[in-house]
């Protein structure tokens, strides 16, 4: 119960979040708005497992083609980060 209450909370203040950024084509039609997928402090493993698989990849670009047509944004941008020969993250 505790865990379903966090994820509605979280739910409703992304979603505000994102009508309150979708307000801004009122002022400037021309704006894209987009969502940021991964970063910096996302887990390799979850990249990793996700791209492996076909199955994994097409859930990953179904779920995230539903969400950019739900709230009418414009894009995503993915951000993986993947270390290099040296073990440094790029």
């Amino acid at each position: 119960m505790y865990i379903h209450c966090i994820l509605i909370y979280v739910y409703i203040y992304v979603t505000v979040l994102i009508y309150e950024a979708l307000s801004l084509k009122y002022i400037n039609a021309n704006i894209k708005l987009m969502i940021g997928v991964g970063g910096d402090d996302m887990i390799d493993e979850a990249w990793t497992n996700m791209t492996s698989y076909a199955e994994y990849r097409n859930t990953f670009v179904w779920s995230t083609t539903e969400f950019l047509k739900y709230f009418s944004l414009d894009g995503v941008d993915l951000s993986w980060f993947y270390p290099n020969s040296d073990g440094m993250y790029v």
